[in-house]
């Protein structure tokens, strides 16, 4: 018997079965690994007041669980041999028909009916006869130094109220002094013209302020068919001016119509000032209007300024105002429709700004903006139609608005639609240069609100620099549905039970667009499900692109303006991991996934198709939070190293395309930074601090969202630490690891008290922190001066 067992052991010991294995069956991370990644020798400090801090120590052992069942288990007896059969076996049955597995049919896209319904000019106004009311007059003065405001003044005093003064076609009137109506009062010229060549003219001298015409408070004003001209051009900037028209109070039945209105002095073109009701403000040219904040800052001005309830905003065609187009102060019950918006020459704000709290405390009741075109045509627009306190600018406090309904609006840079709309979709597309940053950004601030079945033409330009709101925020990235749900702190979450919005709303932080400036960014945002991009498609920085070529490659080039090639920065490898034969390669798409954060590469007809993940590190879909903040990951693209990076809501970093940081940060206990092993080694890194005031790294085979203390010996195995060497009884859960300004590296006490430091500070300054793979070429952590030289390692 013992002959055999001695035979069996030299059986087992050719096919390897008596070798050594370590219990956690992760050969990566053996014994034989401490050659591979080298020994670290202790090092002096000379920068580091006190004792020198330890080597980069081992801090794993062979036992525990970790990784176990990664290798099948070995049998010590051969298995059983199987009976022979003594029948055939059974026929098996006879199988259905395989029905290949198509696509879904495409359904054709529905006729869009987006956009204003009328022509500027052509929204009918059957309440406006063509005849004048009870009493009416030609004012024809008998020489031309008596066209002027005087003479003016004195026909509508003389005529009174409920009558209609009609001014000679193709006249001019210098007007001095602002023009006041009376009640059910008409001012027109002769004969309703609409050519701009036979209007007559009120044409503001420097010393008229603060308005051209003046009809607050009285009901039944008229205003038609004249073009009344500000003089900004002319005249200059006037500090001590006010709008052009201004109409409102406490009156109704107001009508501005068919008139043209330009160069306003001060803040806005019209204004129709609260406390009225069904002032009508139809069918007019408005616009140009101040300053771009490109040119001069506080200088910009609206074209129609809308406080009024129960009114109507409709045909009108409004360009170039650097303000907002038309701002409505809630305006409850207000209807602003078929109104045609262009940004041409001047950068331009808003076009349809619903982000003031006052004048009705956040009352958007009823206030319908359905069916409007906004046009791109030549320069920056900063926001479409705005929706939310916040979108406009940073708030002190949190004010909510209600009750709106925005539906049925266009966004396009197709200058046809300046003329109005197409009503058979033949016309071919003229495409003008002009870019937008948001189309509908939605604010977290608003509730009770619609916003569906807008469009945002393909042909539309979103971009413009967002980098100026660092370091204090970072918006999400130019683009036409944007909604945030959660504001800026606890407590400013958006009542999602209250809102109807449209299916194409992505999440993404919209506060203070208007401080997105003109061109490239140098850096762009996309919270979950943000972004995707097409084989050959990239997003364009300020001085690179982040690409998804051709070849299913996800790199990062700097064009070479010189020869017109690239200059490749980075690339991720996915190339060599999707065979391009692959059945639905063509349908290729990188996506920052909405259910929890991944950038993997996807089939677009099948986004759970996976062709390459990127990241397998981040959970499929996030974890749930007992707060209603976001609890996804973030995808930043920077036009500086690293240019690509995925932190998680609480901070982490979970991807990047480099590990390489500069200085200037800061972790806390259960802060950390994954890096994700290559594929030969698997698994991820995960480097942090402990409550023991000890800088880690572990390494993990599972997903990786959170840490909790202490750290789960079967699912993360440490493989060496440094840091404060008296750890017995410490518990420290507010130290700090600081990469200092001054270079240093250091842990604090939560008292503020260092226990470690690198000593990179004065000749050994460090300017950026390497956190590797823990090879002797790149260790676990490094630190390099601006020269790129290593000053310390572990």
């Amino acid at each position: 018997m013992s002959d055999l067992s001695h035979l069996a052991d030299r059986f087992k010991n050719r096919l390897g079965l008596n070798n050594h294995r370590p219990a956690d069956g992760l050969s990566t991370y053996s014994q034989g690994a401490t050659s591979a990644y080298g020994s670290y020798p202790q090092a002096p400090y000379p920068n580091y007041p006190g004792p020198s801090p330890p080597p980069f120590t081992a801090a794993y052992s062979q036992t525990g669980n970790y990784g176990a069942g990664y290798y099948p288990p070995f049998h010590s007896t051969p298995p059983p041999i199987p009976p022979r059969p003594n029948l055939p076996p059974p026929i098996p049955p006879r199988l259905p028909p395989v029905v290949p597995h198509r696509p879904p049919a495409v359904e054709p896209k529905a006729k869009s009916f987006a956009g204003a319904m009328y022509a500027p000019g052509h929204y009918p106004t059957p309440e406006l006869p063509m005849y004048p009311l009870r009493k009416s007059s030609v004012l024809r003065p008998s020489s031309s130094s008596e066209f002027n405001s005087s003479i003016l003044q004195n026909a509508l005093n003389a005529l009174g109220p409920s009558s209609t003064l009609y001014l000679p076609r193709g006249s001019s009137w210098k007007i001095h002094s602002p023009i006041t109506l009376h009640e059910f009062q008409e001012l027109a010229t002769e004969g309703y013209p609409q050519e701009e060549a036979d209007m007559a003219i009120l044409d503001a001298e420097a010393e008229c302020r603060p308005h051209v015409v003046y009809a607050i408070s009285k009901s039944g004003v008229r205003i038609r068919n004249l073009i009344v001209e500000g003089g900004k051009e002319k005249h200059g900037w006037d500090k001590d001016g006010g709008v052009i028209i201004q109409l409102g109070g406490n009156a109704h039945n107001q009508v501005l119509d068919r008139c043209v209105v330009r160069n306003p002095r001060h803040w806005s073109c019209v204004q129709a000032f609260e406390g009225a009701y069904n002032v009508r403000i139809t069918n007019n040219k408005i616009g140009p209007a101040g300053v771009g904040w490109d040119i001069e800052e506080f200088r910009w001005a609206d074209g129609i300024s809308y406080a009024s309830s129960d009114g109507l905003v409709a045909g009108n065609l409004i360009t170039d105002t650097t303000d907002g187009a038309i701002v409505l102060f809630n305006a409850p019950g207000t209807l602003v429709t078929s109104n045609t918006i262009v940004t041409h020459k001047r950068l331009g704000l808003g076009a349809i700004n619903m982000v003031d709290h006052g004048v009705h405390d956040g009352n958007y009741g009823f206030t319908r903006v359905d069916h409007n075109t906004i046009v791109t045509a030549g320069t920056l627009l900063k926001i479409g139609i705005g929706q939310g306190c916040s979108v406009w600018g940073a708030q002190s406090k949190r004010q909510l608005i209600r009750g709106g309904t925005v539906i049925n609006n266009l966004i396009t840079r197709d200058l046809n639609h300046i003329n109005g709309p197409d009503p058979d979709g033949t016309r071919k597309p003229q495409l003008g240069h002009g870019t937008i940053g948001y189309g509908y950004p939605v604010g977290a601030d608003v509730a009770e609100w619609t916003c569906r079945d807008n469009e945002s033409d393909a042909n539309v330009l979103y971009s413009g620099d967002i980098s100026s709101t660092l370091p204090g925020y970072l918006n999400a990235s130019p683009g036409p549905f944007i909604h945030d749900r959660f504001g800026n702190a606890e407590g400013d979450e958006a009542d999602m039970a209250s809102l109807d919005l449209q299916k194409e709303f992505i999440v993404g932080k919209v506060w203070g667009l208007i401080s997105i400036r003109p061109g490239e960014s140098k850096v762009l945002a996309y919270d979950a499900g943000g972004l995707t991009l097409k084989l050959g498609e990239s997003l364009q920085l300020h001085s690179i692109h982040l690409m998804f070529r051709e070849d299913a490659e996800v790199c990062v080039f700097r064009p070479d303006t010189g020869h017109g090639g690239r200059n490749y920065l980075w690339e991720a490898g996915s190339s060599t991991r999707i065979d391009p034969k692959r059945p639905g390669f063509s349908n290729a798409v990188l996506k920052f996934t909405a259910e929890g954060g991944k950038l993997a590469i996807v089939d677009g007809r099948y986004p759970h198709d996976v062709f390459w993940d990127l990241t397998p590190h981040i959970p499929h879909d996030a974890p749930s939070l007992p707060s209603r903040r976001p609890n996804t990951p973030r995808l930043v693209v920077s036009s500086e190293v690293p240019y690509l990076t995925i932190t998680s809501a609480a901070g982490d970093l979970l991807y990047a395309s480099s590990y390489r940081i500069p200085r200037m940060f800061m972790y806390s206990v259960g802060k950390f930074i994954a890096r994700p092993m290559p594929l030969s080694a698997g698994g991820t890194l995960v480097f942090t601090l402990s409550p023991q005031r000890q800088f880690l790294v572990a390494h993990t085979r599972a997903e990786v969202h959170s840490l909790h203390w202490p750290l789960d010996q079967q699912t993360f195995q440490v493989l060496g630490s440094v840091g404060d060497n008296e750890t017995n009884g410490v518990n420290d859960t507010e130290a700090k690891l600081v990469f200092q300004g001054d270079g240093n590296l250091v842990i604090y006490t939560s008292d503020g008290r260092p226990t470690w430091s690198t000593g990179t500070a004065g000749d050994r300054e460090a300017t950026a922190i390497v956190f590797g793979l823990g090879s002797r070429e790149e260790p676990f952590l490094e630190l390099l001066n601006k020269a790129g030289a290593r000053v310390w390692s572990t």
